[in-house]
């Protein structure tokens, strides 16, 4: 029988002329089939959350909801670690302006899912976001899907395996800040695996970078990167792929700064990099490919750019390459 465990956080006064509530609890379990749902709403103030299940046995087809609304300059945190198989963990943040987000996501095992969604709909916020994925067994199969919108995004994720893989996982990272979006996702002895980057800005900087492959499983994984800056800013990508048969893209578009990209992969592999920069904005491509059949195409548009708008550095080093540059 599952077990179901809901929690109403207490309001509890900071002071008798503070504008801000505390609402603060934490959370073991221990076992299979468990069920957390923390709700933090009242009176927008400050709001933590710790939760930890199967820290000692494992607590398999067990979940985790936090809900979360924090007050203006407020910080909002939560804490969840899960130990087991076909675990999930949600995580909904919505902040007032000035305030500050934090959610930290723990797995270990496999078939899980982890969920952070982190907005502030009336004004900014600042929000962080980490997830850490690991897995011992044959498949990892575990997925993270991070969403945020604030002022400052920031977002890591990690997926790791101790076995012989961790392949069948997925990353989506989609932000929307206003000043800075911030990406980096590092995937490890996988196959068959995704990274899906998206990032819209206003101005600032957008930045991502994607990881796949550092142990001695790597094939057949796939990385896709795209950033849009609507205003005074900047884009710049960085993606790393070791293994065969993976693919790399890359978009960027800059409606007022710069598109920079580079790209590195080891084995046979193809790449995708596409830039447009407008208002004197230059595009700068590199990709690094070594090993036998690699396939890489470059599309480069600047409008109203000036000398050296257009910059692309290509290397390949093997045998039966295959290699396409169009700068405009």
């Amino acid at each position: 029988m599952k077990k179901v465990l809901l929690i109403s956080a207490s309001v509890l006064a900071l002071s008798a002329g503070s504008a801000f509530a505390q609402n603060t609890q934490t959370t073991y379990q221990n076992g299979s089939n468990n069920t957390v749902g923390v709700d933090q709403t009242g009176n927008g103030g400050y709001n933590s959350s710790t939760i930890y299940q199967g820290y000692s046995s494992g607590a398999n087809d067990s979940s985790v909801s936090v809900t979360q609304i924090g007050g203006s300059g407020a910080t909002t945190s939560s804490y969840a670690q899960q130990d087991g198989s076909s675990l999930s963990a949600t995580v909904s943040q919505t902040a007032a302006g000035g305030s500050y987000q934090t959610s930290s996501a723990i797995q270990s095992g496999s078939s899980n899912a982890a969920t952070v969604t982190q907005s502030a709909p009336s004004a900014g916020a600042y929000e962080q976001s980490s997830v850490n994925q690991s897995s011992n067994g044959y498949w990892g199969a575990n997925n993270v899907t991070v969403t945020q919108s604030g002022v400052n995004d920031s977002s890591t994720v990690n997926q790791s395996s101790g076995g012989t893989g961790g392949g069948l996982s997925s990353v989506t990272v989609t932000q929307s800040g206003t000043s800075s979006n911030g990406s980096t996702v590092n995937q490890a002895s996988d196959y068959y695996s995704s990274v899906s980057v998206s990032q819209s800005g206003a101005g600032g900087s957008n930045s991502s970078t994607v990881n796949q492959g550092t142990g001695a499983y790597e094939y057949e994984n796939t990385a896709s990167v795209t950033q849009v800056m609507n205003g005074s800013g900047s884009n710049s990508s960085g993606v790393n792929q070791s293994g065969n048969n993976n693919y790399a893209n890359v978009y960027q578009y800059a409606s007022n700064g710069s598109n920079v990209s580079d790209l590195s992969q080891t084995g046979t592999n193809s790449a995708s990099v596409g830039q447009s920069a407008y208002n004197g904005g230059y595009n700068y491509s590199s990709i690094s490919q070594s090993g036998n059949g690699n396939t890489a195409i470059v599309s480069q548009t600047d409008y109203w750019g000036g000398v050296g708008a257009n910059n692309s550095y290509l290397t390949q080093v093997g045998t039966g390459n295959h290699a396409s540059i169009s700068q405009h």
